[in-house]
C-alpha cells in the first residue's frame, strides 16, 4: 500500500493511495489523517488485477496547512481523538484496519 499521486487540479488536490490487493467495500468508509486533519474518501475502486485505488479530495487550501513531517494513517472508518493518539501503534496491529502511509512531504504535490 502505498501513495499514488497527489496532483493539483483547479483548486483541489486528489491524493491517490493504492493496495496490490482490492480495498474493502462496506458499511464503512476509509478515512485519511494527515496531521490533525482527516479526509473522508471521495472515490474507490478496485480494477480487472485486483488492485485498489482510493483517492481523497483535499482543498488546497488544507493542502499548505500541512508540515512536513506530519504523520499520514488511513484507517477503515473514522477515529475517535483517543484512537487517533493510538494511530501509530494500530497501524502496526496485523488485526487493525489502521496503516501508515509514512510522512508527509511537499514535494508529493508533484508525484
Amino acid at each position: 500500500m502505498g501513495i499514488e499521486a497527489v496532483k493539483l487540479s483547479n483548486t483541489t488536490v486528489n491524493f491517490t493511495v493504492t493496495s496490490d490487493k482490492p480495498f474493502y467495500i462496506g458499511d464503512n468508509a476509509f478515512v485519511l489523517y494527515i496531521g490533525t486533519k482527516h479526509f473522508h474518501l471521495s472515490k474507490q475502486s478496485n480494477d480487472e488485477t485486483g488492485k485498489g485505488s482510493l483517492t481523497f479530495f483535499i482543498s488546497a487550501d488544507d493542502f499548505n496547512t500541512f508540515s512536513n513531517g506530519d504523520q499520514m494513517y488511513l484507517n477503515y472508518g473514522f477515529m475517535s481523538d483517543e484512537q487517533t493518539l493510538q494511530m501509530d501503534q494500530l497501524s502496526k496491529d496485523k488485526i487493525s484496519k489502521c496503516w501508515s502511509l509514512g510522512s508527509f512531504n511537499k514535494t508529493l504535490l508533484s508525484k
